[in-house]
């Protein structure tokens, strides 16, 4: 089974989000929700909260087949967080 770590934040953008994890599970992958906030609650830019599985901290040395990263306004917040750019480098 394939399997897509879909990575939110404070202030993502849901639909990004949201969708690619729909989609995802529909064909068969082992989808997990990370996020990089304190909390497993994350509110996305339009207020939506979505309860990711993980802390994005627990699976930051893992390997995924894909990767998703939604945008929104809160993008800026983590653009330069050295754990979640050396993750994405090595997928």
């Amino acid at each position: 089974m394939k399997s897509a770590l879909v990575i939110i934040f404070k202030n993502f953008e849901e639909t990004e989000a949201i969708a690619p994890i729909d989609i995802l599970k529909r064909a068969g992958a082992d989808v997990k929700i990370a996020t990089m906030s304190a909390n497993l609650e994350t509110s996305g830019r339009s207020g939506v909260q979505i309860r990711a599985d993980v802390f994005f901290e627990s699976v930051k040395d893992a390997t995924f087949d894909a990767v998703i990263v939604s945008g929104g306004p809160g993008t800026m917040n983590i653009a330069e967080d050295p754990s979640l750019l050396a993750f994405i480098k090595r997928h």
